[in-house]
């Protein structure tokens, strides 16, 4: 993968999900090693505490969000978000 420029900050990923929903789990598992990047800002809203943000309530789950655009609901495999994030990079190379 591409180094995203130092000077960039990092892409903010923020996955909403619930402890109980299995594919938000699993979506959990197969990320990890994405999560360990320093260009990636994970954030993780689990919508089954009691009061969850209010920009995380009534949602499917797991639902990813890349910077402020939900970008794939469901799961979904670690490669595609590994080339969304690149997208990402070259674009802000072009920047």
């Amino acid at each position: 993968m591409k180094q995203r420029p130092d000077t960039s900050p990092p892409i903010q990923v923020t996955l909403i999900c619930h402890r109980e929903c299995r594919s938000c789990m699993d979506l959990l598992v197969e990320l990890e090693p994405l999560r360990k990047l320093t260009y990636v800002a994970f954030k993780v809203v689990d919508v089954s505490r009691e009061n969850p943000p209010h920009y995380a309530q009534a949602f499917i789950v797991p639902a990813t969000y890349i910077g402020e655009r939900l970008w794939r609901y469901g799961r979904f495999p670690q490669q595609a978000l590994h080339i969304r994030l690149q997208q990402e990079i070259n674009h802000a190379k072009l920047d």
